[in-house]
């Protein structure tokens, strides 16, 4: 995309009635099956299941901390 304002060039924003239907249901489709993964994703966090996080290992020290569940 270019930097410079001038050089942009402005587009009317995409609506139900300008698309096409097989363009409208794949965008509907895809906003729906994001929508169910972030629910999902928030049910497992909120019943305290981490696993599903792609985190990076944790460096090890001499100190151990210990985290209780609240159930």
């Amino acid at each position: 995309m270019p930097e410079s304002r001038v050089l942009r060039v402005e587009k009317p924003i995409l609506t139900k009635s300008s698309l096409l239907k097989d363009q409208w249901d794949k965008i509907n489709s895809d906003l729906q099956d994001w929508t169910k993964s972030m629910k999902n994703l928030e049910e497992d966090f909120k019943g305290g299941n981490t696993e599903c996080i792609k985190c990076p290992g944790v460096r090890k020290t001499g100190n151990h901390i210990t985290v209780s569940s609240p159930h």
